[in-house]
């Protein structure tokens, strides 16, 4: 494959993924746009991840069980409101089928990816533990009718955050929580009431109001003692901000998870 064809592909075949949870786990999903003039091959296609921190790796291979695909399908940019019966569905590039074990690059049938059109996956994750995970997108891309089939490997990082593998939700009544609500044992934070909103998923028409109560629950079953309660402790400050406060019966969970949230309040 020439230079200026293996440029194109690297600068006009676009990966983005996005995570929210949803059905008992976190919903990843992840969209290949084909923004050239010409169709493309999706030869093959991994997702890996690393823990934080840490060496040693992880792929889909080793957590199949807990992992689920939710949908595989090709839309068309300009009809984003196709019905579900004029979308193609077609199979997966990341999540091998349950017949197939070890793969660590799976040979699908997707067709190809004309130009203007996405491939969009969406796939379920339960971890075995709420850990922060770098993960990882390769895909190889070829252009159907070149004259060198040599692959173009195109690569996107994203972070699985331990605020992306949690169930969020406002609870009415601190009736049945208060036995973990020490004030002298939780962790006080501020942050930007929008980061708020976002980062626990909050109902926009849902006032952000002095004792309000979020519930942050792992999706891990392992995890029985991992909820942690997060506590609207004032009113917008001077400086715009939101005074919170944090507590969980899992202290490292509960300082880890402080810690995340400060990166990323930037």
């Amino acid at each position: 494959m020439n230079l200026m064809l293996r440029s194109m592909l690297q600068a006009n075949i676009k990966i983005c993924t996005r995570l929210e949870y949803g059905q008992g786990g976190t919903q990843l999903t992840i969209t290949i746009l084909n923004a050239t003039v010409f169709p493309v091959t999706l030869s093959t296609g991994t997702l890996d991840f690393i823990p934080v921190n840490s060496h040693p790796t992880f792929s889909l291979d080793h957590v199949d069980s807990q992992v689920k695909l939710v949908s595989a399908s090709h839309h068309m940019t300009n009809d984003e409101q196709a019905s579900h019966q004029q979308q193609q569905r077609v199979d997966s590039l990341f999540v091998p089928p349950p017949s197939v074990c070890n793969a660590d690059n799976i040979n699908t049938n997707t067709p190809l990816l004309h130009p203007n059109t996405k491939h969009i996956e969406i796939v379920n994750i339960r971890t075995t533990q709420p850990i922060q995970l770098n993960g990882t997108i390769r895909i190889q891309v070829s252009r159907l009718d070149d004259s060198d089939p040599t692959p173009v490997q195109l690569t996107h990082s994203f972070g699985f955050y331990l605020i992306d593998q949690m169930k969020k939700s406002i609870l009415s009544t601190s009736t049945d929580y208060k036995e973990n609500m020490d004030d002298n044992e939780g962790y006080e934070w501020c942050y930007g009431g929008q980061f708020i909103r976002d980062t626990f998923s909050i109902d926009p028409v849902l006032g952000l109001e002095k004792g309000m109560l979020i519930c942050l629950e792992p999706a891990s079953s392992l995890y029985s003692d991992g909820a942690i309660l997060c506590r609207i402790d004032s009113e917008r400050l001077d400086d715009g901000s939101i005074q919170v406060r944090f507590f969980g019966k899992n202290k490292n969970l509960v300082r880890s998870l402080v810690h995340e949230l400060d990166s990323l309040d930037v």
